[in-house]
Formats: structure tokens, sequence, C-alpha cells
């Protein structure tokens, strides 16, 4: 029986793909399960790690506290030996939550403090003097600080943390690495600049009764020195090893491009049985600890042409509004199908409706909950808007990949919100693309990229997904995985401003 040595509690579901892979990558075999556990869920046999992937990261604090315990629980039921609280590399939260709020509630279950850091250093993320930079540049003035849900505006995380929790906040400076006995402090922060920083963490944080925490990069850690694998070069990237300076960083050409379609169906798709869907992940010889797949592993062996032939279509859902979601939107060289929030806000067939319980209107209403409502609801109607995007990919993907999006830059983001409302509109767009995830699967669509985290869970909750397996990596963080089930579906599952320019047309290379 395998030793399930960490248990993970994510707040949404691209960030559970993200540290499932990397600890996988690590040679700590890993598991994601989708939405709070059920008595009868259990682990995978020969899984070390299990994530369960919630959708709480902008959820009403008592509800994100509620199911973070339940998973919690869960997990420790089940053996885990240490809890883990991933939340994502950019600290999103507000002033209410939810990260505070959830440490303190897993803190208690483990009757420990909780110990952690955003710092993910492969992925650009690093903590210096307790403020976490992006891409060399404070949190505070980078692109996430017009997040639509969670604008990051102070990058200073012992007073981002404070303002969440009524417990004391502390943090180890670096280059000093884990606890000290005598720190007193409920919460501690860790500075890291470097993987090797990470490791050290790690190599002091293996044993005890602590709730570790963070992003990706010490979960990695973790599970490197739980497989003995080797660690990764020393650099933060962009600068050479041992270079730790701050520089600034320049964002590509993110114009967009639309494709009109008209609205007549198209028919099925045509792809085949869905046991045609080879789930053999893509060649790599990268050793534990490394990443796989080009450019991070040996190219595959099969070609892109000889993948485009294969069954199951290729389809890409961007809801992400991230600088580098519209950079790979701009750099995909197919067909982008464009679905407009103000259009679905002015259809009645793409309300979410009021709530059942109380009443309220739908923009009152957590988007999660709207966003899947709707979606469940097999007989309610169909937006226009969604019916003509279905029908433009149906008939577009036969000849390759196609995007479809509802991705918006900063200002016409903010326009829409000011028109319709920050929770509907964002329950609007994941209805969407999670009907556009459904339909296009029931036609035979078999491979799926998905931008965004809270599309992510729309999408993965359409399709009835409750728990994948993880494969190569494309990029750190950015694994492919494939779902359980009689019906698998293969799905890279991608925190917004994650992967390369290319990933839309690149990615394909690698997968199932």
């Amino acid at each position: 029986m395998t030793v399930l040595r960490l248990g993970v509690v994510a707040d949404d579901v691209t960030g559970a793909c993200d540290l499932a892979g990397v600890v996988t990558a690590a040679g700590l075999p890993a598991s994601v399960l989708f939405g709070p556990p059920s008595p009868s869920d259990v682990p995978p046999d020969g899984t070390a790690c299990v994530v369960v992937a919630l959708r709480t990261r902008t959820a009403p604090v008592a509800s994100a506290v509620a199911e973070s315990v339940a998973a919690g629980r869960w997990l420790l039921a089940h053996g885990a030996r240490r809890l883990y609280q991933k939340y994502c590399s950019t600290f999103d939260s507000t002033a209410a939550g939810n990260i505070g709020p959830v440490a303190d509630a897993l803190a208690g279950l483990v009757g420990g403090r909780s110990v952690g850091t955003p710092a993910t250093p492969a992925v650009g993320r690093t903590v210096y003097q307790g403020h976490l930079f992006v891409d060399g540049r404070l949190l505070s003035e980078s692109p996430l600080r017009d997040h639509p849900l969670t604008p990051m505006t102070d990058a200073d995380l012992v007073r981002l943390l404070s303002a969440q929790t009524p417990r004391s906040v502390g943090l180890v400076r670096w280059p000093a690495a884990g606890v000290a006995v005598s720190e007193t402090a409920e919460h501690v922060l860790l500075d890291a600049l470097t993987d090797a920083d990470l490791d050290r963490h790690a190599a002091a944080l293996t044993d005890g009764s602590d709730l570790l925490g963070g992003a990706s990069g010490l979960a990695a850690a973790l599970a490197r020195q739980w497989a003995g694998s080797a660690p990764p070069p020393e650099t933060v990237p962009g600068h050479p090893a041992g270079d730790v300076s701050f520089g600034d960083t320049r964002s590509g050409d993110v114009r967009s491009r639309d494709v009109s379609f008209g609205d007549s169906r198209s028919g099925d798709v045509g792809f085949g049985d869905v046991d045609t869907l080879d789930v053999r992940f893509g060649d790599s010889d990268t050793p534990p600890g490394r990443v796989g797949g080009p450019p991070y592993g040996r190219a595959p062996t099969h070609s892109a042409a000889a993948t485009s032939q294969r069954p199951g279509g290729r389809v890409v859902l961007a809801g992400s509004c991230s600088r580098r979601t519209r950079e790979q939107i701009a750099a995909f060289d197919g067909p982008v199908i464009r679905i407009a929030v103000d259009d679905l806000a002015a259809d009645p067939a793409a309300h979410p409706g009021d709530d059942p319980a109380t009443g309220a209107p739908a923009h009152a209403v957590d988007h999660r909950t709207a966003a899947t409502h709707a979606v469940d609801n097999r007989t309610a109607a169909t937006a226009r808007a969604v019916t003509i995007a279905i029908d433009a990919a149906l008939a577009a993907v036969h000849n390759g990949p196609v995007v479809v999006t509802t991705s918006l830059p900063p200002e016409e983001l903010r326009a829409v919100q000011e028109r319709h409302g920050r929770d509907r509109a964002a329950a609007l767009a994941e209805r969407a693309l999670a009907e556009v995830a459904r339909a296009l699967a029931d036609a035979g669509v078999r491979r799926f990229i998905v931008a965004g985290g809270e599309t992510s869970g729309a999408v993965t909750e359409a399709l009835g997904i409750r728990q994948v397996r993880i494969g190569a990596q494309v990029a750190p963080g950015v694994p492919w995985t494939v779902s359980a089930g009689p019906r698998p579906v293969a799905l890279l599952l991608k925190s917004g401003n994650f992967g390369p320019p290319d990933l839309f047309t690149t990615a394909w290379e690698v997968g199932p």
C-alpha cells in the first residue's frame, strides 16, 4: 500500500493540476479529485499525493472554510501524513480572504501553525523581505493588479495575510531556512528566491505537524525530499544562476483576431467511438525532478501532422483575461471564436437565474453555483451566442485546433463588469464556455485545453469529471491529465498566467 505523504486542499482547479504536475515530475505520484470528497471516494492505488481541487478562491468565506475543512478531514482520514493548503502563486485573495480564514481552520485540524510561501521560481514568482515578485516586478506593479476578481494592489504578504486573520503573522527572511523553534507567530511566511531556497525550507519542514502551504513550488521541494530526486538548477527565470536581481519584463503583442461565423448547425463532429482515445501520455525521457515535453524534454516521436489526424478533436476554451492568456490567443494561428458577454447578458436564455433558495438576483449569487446550476439544467435554453459558437467550433474542428473564448483586455473587461456586475459577468462567461465544452464532448471531442481557474472548474463539473491522473508537463505547472471513467477526456487545465505564448499551438504535440 502506497503511503499518502501529502494531502492537499487546493482553492481552484488549475492550481490543483499545477501542484499535482510538479509533484509527479519530482517523483511523487499524484492524482486530483475535483470537488468536495464524498464518503465513497478513496485515493487511487499508487498515489502518494492526493490533491482535492475545490473552487473556493472567490467563494463566500464561510463556504470556503467549510469545504476546505471537509476536504482536510477526508485527507487525514485516508492517512495523509502532512496537510498542505494550496493557494495561488500570486496570493490571489481579498481583505476578507480566503487564504487567511482557510489557513486558520486547517491549522486547527492539525494542531499546529501554518507555514508556507507562494514562491515558485520556475514560473517567476519569488518572495524577498516578505514582498512577492512576479517575473521580477512587484506583485502590485504586475498585470495581476488588474485581476478581474482579486486585483492584487499590494505586494507585502505579511500585510495581506494580516488583514485576513486575527492571528499573528511572521516572516522568515532570506537567506534563513525553515522555522525557528522560538518562532511564536501562528502563520509563518517564507522568503525564497530560487528552488534551492525552497529545497532548504523543505528539508527543515518534512517532519512535524504544522500545516504547510503556498503555491506549487514548496510542494515540489517537499516531493523532492521524499522522493530523493535531484533539485532543479538554481536559477530565477530570465536570470543566470545566482542572479536574483529584479529587472523589468516586457509583454508581447496582444492584438486579437476575430473570426465571424454563421449560425447554421453543422452536425456531428464524427470522431468515432470514445474508445479510440489513446490515453498514453507524450514521450519524454526527462528524469524525475524535471518537466517533460518540448521545450523541457526531448521532442515527441509523433509529428504534429500525425497528432492532427488522431481522433477526438482539439479545442481550447479560454475564459481567463490574463495578459498571458491573451498573448496565447494572439499567437494562435487557427480560428478564434469569440463569445461576447454583452450578447449573453442580453439573451434571457443565458441568465443563470435567481437563487432558488434565497430569491436573490443572479448577480448576487456565488457565480460558481450559478454557472454550474445553469449548465446542469439540461432543459434550459441555450443562448444564441453559445449556439453560434458551438456550431462554428463543430464546423472548424475537423481542420485542426480551435479556440473559443470570452477573454477581454482590462479596459473592455472593466466596462463589461460595470454594465453587468462582476459576479454576473463571470457567471455568464463560465456558463457559456461550460455549455460549449459539454456540447463538443457530446459530439465526440475528447481533447481540451482550458485557460483560467474558474473556467476550468465550470468545465470539469459540466463534463462530470471527478478525478484525473497526471501526465507529461508541457511547461512548469501545466500538465496534461486524463479523466477516470468509461469516457476518458484529455484535459490541460492551466492557470491564466501560465504557459509559453505558443501553448495553444504546441501543447497538442505532447498530449495524450
